[in-house]
């Protein structure tokens, strides 16, 4: 009896352990960004020329709804290689203007300067790599674009590298989520209360009202009616939603717009479009 508990304890203990480990690991793990931009570079001169090329944009920083440091690994060839008389230090980098939000219509906002890793000489001179990092821990939602440029001491060519780094309104879209599927649901419900509703046969607030209690009851009782219904529209505008937010890796820049787009997506998903089109012809 006291091995077993003695062992469930050591798992615990262990257990403990890891989970405590991880944080510690995964902080060792990530690039340490301590360079800032634009260093001191050598006052040499590289013969021959070497010029510095890439293929193309580094890959975009995705923060999703989360904010925190984006990063990104970059990378350059030399062609010819560098000689071995040039080191990390006089590698130089370069961001000509601001990393800017982009988009027609949008209030202007600008990304913190990035820092990045020491660059690393490989493959004898063929290549020089390092890490970008940005602070996006107070960035508005939006897609934002700028230029780092790359170079080192005279006698080398230096190349532009595009930047994006993207961000989403997490906050805004769980707002919108619920908001649509309440209103989803409550259209879906008064779709099924219109074809219950018996109109009274005189006028008045009294039948009227009565009437429509009358429709909502029915419409409460009809589980492979209404129910089945309601729930397959439910999930098929939840599903639809999350798919647009997924799609967009900048979703909420433009908030009203979103919300609008994301509330339309929502009735059309749901099945309710038709009704509501009705209602305005009405």
């Amino acid at each position: 009896m006291l091995g077993h508990w003695g062992r469930l304890v050591g798992v615990c203990c262990a257990a403990a352990a890891i989970g405590a480990a991880l944080p510690a690991a995964q902080a060792q793990a990530e690039p340490r960004c301590t360079r800032q931009v634009e260093p001191p570079g050598s006052t040499g001169t590289v013969e021959p020329q070497v010029s510095f090329e890439t293929d193309g944009p580094a890959n975009p920083m995705n923060m999703g709804g989360l904010r925190g440091t984006g990063m990104t690994d970059i990378a350059v060839t030399a062609t010819p290689p560098l000689p071995e008389s040039i080191t990390s230090q006089d590698i130089t980098v370069a961001v000509p203007q601001r990393f800017a939000r982009s988009g027609t219509g949008l209030s202007s906002s600008y990304l913190p300067d990035p820092t990045f890793t020491p660059p690393q000489i490989l493959e004898h001179g063929k290549l020089v790599a390092f890490t970008l990092c940005v602070d996006a821990s107070r960035v508005e939602a939006g897609s934002y674009v700028g230029q780092v440029i790359v170079g080192g001491p005279r006698g080398v060519q230096p190349t532009t590298i595009a930047i994006t780094l993207n961000a989403k309104n997490e906050g805004a879209f769980i707002i919108g989520l619920v908001i649509a599927l309440v209103i989803a649901a409550l259209l879906m419900l008064a779709r099924g209360m219109s074809s219950n509703y018996v109109k009274p046969t005189s006028r008045g607030f009294k039948l009227a009202f009565a009437s429509a209690l009358n429709a909502l009851e029915e419409t409460a009782t009809e589980w492979f009616g209404f129910w089945t219904s309601a729930v397959i529209g439910i999930v098929a505008a939840g599903v639809a939603m999350l798919q647009v937010y997924d799609s967009n890796p900048s979703w909420g820049a433009d908030t009203i717009s979103s919300l609008i787009a994301l509330g339309g997506t929502a009735i059309s998903a749901a099945g309710v479009g038709t009704f509501v089109s009705s209602m305005r012809k009405t």
